[in-house]
């Protein structure tokens, strides 16, 4: 389970990079406020995939002690 975690947040970290490099690579073709605001919108997502996922792994846990 814990591997399959690892790999998991391994994925997310690996997205994370491809989707920055994606976004240097446009950068020169967009304006400045949109790809600021890309980012943003990026990184709530992420956020919120983090989130919940933390919020499942809790359940998990929780119900792995009972």
């Amino acid at each position: 389970c814990l591997i399959g975690q690892l790999k998991r947040d391994l994925e997310s970290l690996l997205t994370e990079h491809l989707v920055s490099q994606l976004i240097k690579d446009l950068v020169p073709l967009l304006k400045k406020d949109l790809v600021v605001r890309l980012k943003r919108d990026l990184h709530l997502l992420l956020t919120e995939e983090l989130v919940a996922l933390l919020k499942l792994t809790s359940m998990v846990a929780l119900q792995m002690n009972y």
